[in-house]
């Protein structure tokens, strides 16, 4: 079951090449001015770290979301040239797979075999975005923590963690503040039904954002004046809680978000307030896409 709550986590909300199609219209949630992909790349400074809370992408699907993200991605290079991207998908202690795949120096093949990418979420669709960096002087980054840390948090919670499995928590760990976890729980409320212990599965959780948050904020420290876009999923990054909460409270303040709208360009011309922002918590992120 703990996989069931990965999956649930992954897919949150839901390139086979990168073909042409608009990605227009973005919506920045604090002006609601409506912008094209230019205009918000002039909004990005650098030092930024851009999350972007993405569908993940599925087998069969036209998967807007990460051809959108490629254009945007393009277009940051295309502009700054120190731009890398930070990948949800891949856990941290794969980096020097990363950096071997990027070199050549392994197949693909090979590369998404040691790295058990997972097969649910087909890597055509992530690849131009990890290898793009490559026009530019940035880098791709593995960002989550371990899988074997998450799932024994999951299954059996902190307090009685593994002497072995210490060595990944990230420096300072904290747990996900109090919005995240109310919200989180009304996501996962039908698991506690069937006797799973819904505050094991939120430590994991915030081990999973605050992993992220760590790298991230080291890049940044290693790199003041590039962008970082990281990709993850919606409910990473949704009303700050999350990710970008973590990202802020380690030290890094420059902070945008992105929620993709998985569907294209009438969704957001057409979506409502009601949607966009929360009376308890506010804004969705600060731009819709």
């Amino acid at each position: 079951m703990l996989k069931v709550f990965l999956g649930i986590i992954l897919s949150f909300s839901m390139l086979s090449s990168a073909c042409a199609h608009s990605p227009e219209p973005i919506k920045n949630l604090k002006t609601q001015q409506i912008l094209t992909l230019d205009q918000i790349v002039d909004e990005i400074p650098k030092g930024t770290i851009l999350v972007i809370g993405e569908a993940h992408a599925s087998e069969g699907q036209v998967n807007i979301d990460q051809k959108n993200q490629y254009l945007l991605i393009q277009k940051l290079i295309s502009k700054y040239q120190n731009v890398s991207v930070g990948m949800e998908f891949i856990q941290w202690k794969y980096q020097n797979l990363v950096d071997d795949y990027l070199k050549s120096k392994i197949s693909e093949d090979q590369f998404l075999k040691d790295i058990n990418w997972s097969s649910g979420n087909p890597f055509e669709d992530y690849k131009p975005q990890i290898s793009e960096v490559l026009k530019g002087q940035g880098w791709t980054f593995a960002l989550n923590a371990p899988k074997e840390l998450t799932s024994y948090v999951g299954k059996k919670g902190l307090s009685s963690l593994a002497k072995d499995l210490e060595v990944f928590m990230p420096p300072s760990f904290k747990i996900g503040n109090s919005g995240y976890k109310q919200r989180f729980f009304e996501l996962m409320k039908d698991m506690s039904n069937h006797g799973f212990n819904l505050d094991f599965y939120f430590q994991a959780q915030s081990i999973w954002d605050d992993t992220m948050a760590w790298k991230a904020v080291e890049i940044m420290k290693s790199n003041p004046d590039g962008i970082l876009v990281i990709i993850v999923g919606k409910f990473h990054v949704a009303y700050g809680g999350g990710l970008p909460d973590r990202i802020i409270q380690r030290g890094h303040p420059q902070v945008l978000t992105i929620i993709q709208s998985e569907t294209g360009e009438n969704s957001v011309l057409d979506s409502t307030n009601n949607f966009l922002f929360s009376k308890d918590f506010g804004p969705l992120s600060d731009y819709y896409w």
